[in-house]
């Protein structure tokens, strides 16, 4: 786990050190295909099982379900006598999807095999052998569940080096295209991000009925875009253990702001461990990263002088087609997808150690990039907030358990540990018990959760109105309307003043 880092590696930054050199490291185990970029065979065989899955609780445009085209990489004997597939069998299921009619660059064809120089190198990428064999019978084993979200508008070919990869070393692996709320392709707002978002929760949920998954141990994998949607499902979801974020706009000031506007966006709901692999941040999107993601370990490296794609396998692809891509970028995706690796088995499998698998990974690596690394521990384990909001709403008074939420409350950042909406719950109940002293006490831990709600503030407008305080009501309601002069508790509550002092 995260914590057994803690004795030896800085809680802050430790940096290690030097140039990128034109050399790739030596440390291929076993033979693999070229694209993986010397990444080393697992102990598994992988299959490929191509699932269309149809999601009726939604629309997409007209239609009246969503169609997801999914596909999954699960561990199979390395005994298997059937033959590999060719790239171009991903490329042809991946090919049409749901957007396809709407896009510029929808398909995995272009968006994959364009990147190419050459018509040559096009034609040697299709007729690639891959790492995977369809058709083949599962383990009769349980293996950890993984949900690979891809980045903005991507189809799911570009990942699939790593994807191989992962389930080659016991994990089951799916993953759907990056396809929007409406047609016309994904969008950069909320409505995009959290289709995304209820893709991965529909995998989840789907796969459960898989005879290799072990649900106990659930993550989610995202690149770019997709890390975001990856954080808000685990948002979402405490059966979610461990996110990995490749180069994800979780990190990045604009990313953050889209994800903080989307539907459940709570970072009090975080609790599942958290990697981020990417290029160097700006200092206020770290701030902000580390900030609010204080109920979980936090565990980032900034990889110097690289690419957004360094982070998925596109160089290794374009060499193995016969192109020529810089030796950093080979590099930067070979070490962070072992450092995936390890962070997966040490969270999900919990062997081995996290602290040994990243020693010897810095040791191989430190002469070949500039790694910084950073480690945050969690700043307090309370429960989830879902347990704590039950508990207040079924406590006979509610003195006792809002003095245990101060307590964790006050050991955190600007991080409220109830939304408003479970805040506005509470006074009620209080309200409604007539308890104006209980009352003004969640009042008071709302508006110093949230100082600039206009919500808060007419809350505390409510109590003071039970307990009589007139003017001091009145005053309470007017701020509120100050923030937000819509506000229609506000305008009742003011309502009420003005009619009981006439």
């Amino acid at each position: 786990m995260l914590q057994s880092l803690r004795g030896s590696i800085s809680p802050n930054v430790e940096l290690l050190v030097v140039v990128l050199i034109t050399a790739t490291c030596a440390c291929q185990i076993e033979a693999a295909p070229d694209y993986w970029g010397n990444l080393e065979q697992g102990p598994y065989g992988v299959a490929f099982a191509p699932i269309e899955l149809t999601d009726a609780s939604r629309t997409f445009g007209a239609m009246q379900r969503r169609e997801l085209k999914v596909g999954v990489w699960h561990p199979v004997a390395r005994e298997s006598s059937v033959e590999p597939i060719s790239f171009q069998h991903y490329i042809e299921y991946f090919e049409t999807r749901l957007d396809a009619e709407q896009l510029d660059l929808p398909t995995a064809r272009k968006q994959w095999l364009q990147r190419l120089e050459s018509e040559d190198a096009r034609n040697r990428a299709l007729s690639m052998t891959t790492a995977a064999s369809v058709n083949v019978t599962p383990i009769a084993a349980k293996f950890p569940l993984i949900i690979y979200a891809p980045g903005y508008r991507s189809t799911s070919t570009i990942h699939i080096a790593t994807m191989e990869y992962l389930a080659s070393h016991g994990y089951v692996v799916a993953s759907t295209s990056s396809v929007g709320a409406i047609p016309g392709g994904m969008t950069f707002d909320s409505a995009g991000i959290e289709a995304q978002v209820r893709d991965i929760e529909f995998l989840i949920a789907t796969l459960s009925n898989r005879v290799d998954v072990d649900l106990s141990n659930i993550a989610v994998v995202g690149f770019s875009f997709g890390a975001g949607a990856g954080v808000l499902a685990a948002m979402h979801r405490n059966d979610i253990q461990a996110v990995v974020s490749l180069d994800g706009v979780e990190g990045m000031a604009h990313g953050f702001d889209l994800m903080k506007a989307a539907t459940g966006y709570n970072p009090a709901n975080l609790r599942a461990s958290m990697l981020r692999v990417g290029r160097p941040a700006p200092a206020q999107a770290d701030q902000t990263l580390y900030r609010n993601f204080q109920l979980t370990d936090r565990f980032w490296l900034q990889i110097a002088d690289t690419e957004h794609l360094d982070f998925v396998p596109s160089a290794t692809f374009a060499v193995a087609a016969g192109d020529s891509r810089s030796a950093s970028s080979l590099v930067a995706y070979q070490f962070s997808t072992r450092m995936m690796l390890a962070f997966l088995n040490a969270e999900l499998k919990e062997n081995p150690p996290l602290t040994d698998s990243v020693n010897d990974l810095l040791t191989q690596y430190s002469s070949l990039l500039e790694i910084e690394i950073q480690t945050l521990p969690s700043d307090a384990n309370p429960p989830a907030a879902s347990d704590l909001y039950r508990k207040l709403m079924d406590a006979a008074t509610f003195t006792d358990t809002l003095a245990e939420f101060k307590t964790y409350h006050s050991a955190l950042t600007d991080l409220p540990l109830l939304t408003e909406g479970q805040f506005d719950a509470i006074l009620n109940a209080a309200l409604g018990r007539e308890a104006p002293s209980e009352a003004n006490a969640i009042a008071e831990f709302w508006r110093e959760s949230y100082p600039q709600s206009a919500l808060a503030l007419s809350g505390s407008g409510d109590v003071l109105f039970q307990l009589g305080l007139m003017d001091q009501a009145r005053t309470a309601y007017e701020s509120a309307l100050q923030i937000n002069p819509r506000l229609i508790y506000a305008l009742e509550g003011l309502a009420r003043v003005n009619q009981r002092s006439n």
